[in-house]
């Protein structure tokens, strides 16, 4: 389950290299945007897009803070990457919860967030 936080604006980008394209993509810069994905497996990542505009992120899974700023910078387009991957969890339900910082490395033109698509890891 995906959930966008009520408070923020995750707009819609199609872009072709998505991983279910022609499935949107979702972006955000506004800060403390979030979104939450529930899952209930051992492990999942986060799939999103890095480029030139993107900036960082925290990631929180069940609740704890996993990463505190997480650059999604990158010189050139990168398209499906696993920005953020946790493994080794018990079974059942989880939650990995990314926030927008608004904030960016200062080698990038922006602050933007994407969100591509969740995948989840089963137990073996």
């Amino acid at each position: 389950m995906l959930r966008l936080s009520a408070n923020s604006e995750w707009s819609p980008n199609l872009r072709a290299a998505s991983s279910k394209a022609p499935v949107t993509t979702r972006e955000a810069m506004d800060k403390d945007s979030s979104v939450i994905f529930t899952f209930n497996e051992i492990g999942a990542s986060w799939i999103g897009y890095e480029d030139p505009c993107s900036g960082i992120a925290k990631v929180y899974v069940d609740g704890t803070m996993a990463i505190n700023k997480l650059d999604t910078y990158s010189g050139s387009a990168k398209a499906q990457q696993r920005v953020y991957t946790v493994t080794g969890l018990t079974g059942g339900k989880h939650t990995i919860k990314i926030v927008v910082s608004g904030t960016h490395d200062s080698a990038s033109k922006g602050s933007w967030v994407w969100v591509d698509a969740f995948e989840f890891t089963t137990a073996p």
